[in-house]
């Protein structure tokens, strides 16, 4: 039976829609986390619900497997008020845990006296300095270097800012990447769910594209055929996110590293840039780690 707190609680979630953005925006500015970046492309999930809680932003989505609520990252604002949100959710069990949780989420939650159940690592974000991607500079990027200048010297390019009649070909290039990936799993698991999710919210960002001005996207081409998509964009004025890429590296040595570089030069505005996780797949941890980064952020699922 739902209690009246539980009552009250859900009358208050909301689905995100793009009249939303500005309100985001205010609590965004100081943010470097992923998942935060992505709640521009949440418009067309309807799972995810988010509420204005003493003058903080939460995000909050069912547990499908227990069905409890819990929070899609820590409250947004300021320390205070995020505190009061956190003890009044807790107390009156409105939720069950919280997804994205930084390091620094983890010691508030320990000043406010809040101690969870447990706390488990989930992922880590690759944070890079923009200005090191672009000139590579050094013996820790030789190899970076090595594989770009292959690509420059054995293809025919063309790079493009994406336009709404690459749709066709952008998407030819997620299902063709998607099923080369789903090769590799061996069974049914984290990762077959993963990746899943991955090809859904790109598909979901294509939509959208042409919608977002903080957003950017690179089409990469060779011979008129689409070879590569990068989408980025700014979370704040300090923090570029590269939501996606997409490539046939298989195909086109160098792609992946030249599409990065590209990235890099494009978000020239800004300080960092965050790569985003790795899931469960140590392939794609490597991969990011290869860029150097210049910070590596633990993200936690906590339990109450």
């Amino acid at each position: 039976m739902e209690t009246a707190a539980k009552k009250n609680f859900i009358s208050k979630l909301k689905n995100i829609e793009t009249d939303d953005y500005p309100t985001f925006d205010k609590y965004l500015k100081n943010s470097d986390l992923w998942e935060h970046f992505s709640l521009y492309l949440l418009c067309l999930e309807p799972k995810i619900k988010w509420a204005e809680l003493n003058q903080t932003l939460c995000l909050f989505q069912k547990d499908p497997f227990d069905q409890t609520w819990q929070l899609q990252s820590f409250p947004l604002g300021e320390k205070q008020p995020v505190i009061k949100t956190l003890k009044d959710l807790i107390s009156q069990h409105l939720i069950t845990k919280i997804i994205h949780t930084e390091r620094k989420d983890l010691e508030l939650l320990k000043k406010a006296h809040l101690k969870p159940k447990k706390s488990v690592i989930i992922t880590e974000e690759f944070i890079y300095r923009i200005k090191d991607l672009i000139e590579l500079r050094g013996n820790t990027y030789q190899e970076i270097r090595h594989h770009i200048n292959h690509f420059k010297k054995n293809y025919q390019f063309q790079l493009d800012v994406y336009k709404k009649e690459d749709l066709k070909q952008v998407t030819e290039l997620l299902e063709t990447w998607h099923k080369e990936k789903m090769k590799n799993i061996k069974n049914e698991g984290v990762a077959l769910f993963s990746l899943k999710i991955d090809f859904e919210n790109s598909k979901r960002a294509l939509e959208y594209l042409d919608k977002l001005s903080n957003f950017k996207s690179l089409v990469l081409k060779s011979n008129g055929r689409v070879i590569g998509l990068s989408v980025f964009g700014w979370l704040n004025k300090k923090m570029v996110v590269h939501y996606l890429i997409k490539a046939l590296h298989k195909e086109y040595k160098g792609v992946t590293e030249f599409l990065m570089h590209e990235t890099a030069k494009n978000s020239s505005e800004a300080i960092f840039l965050n790569f985003g996780g790795y899931g469960k797949s140590e392939s794609l941890k490597i991969q990011k780690t290869r860029f150097n980064p210049c910070k590596i952020n633990p993200i936690y699922k906590v339990y109450f």
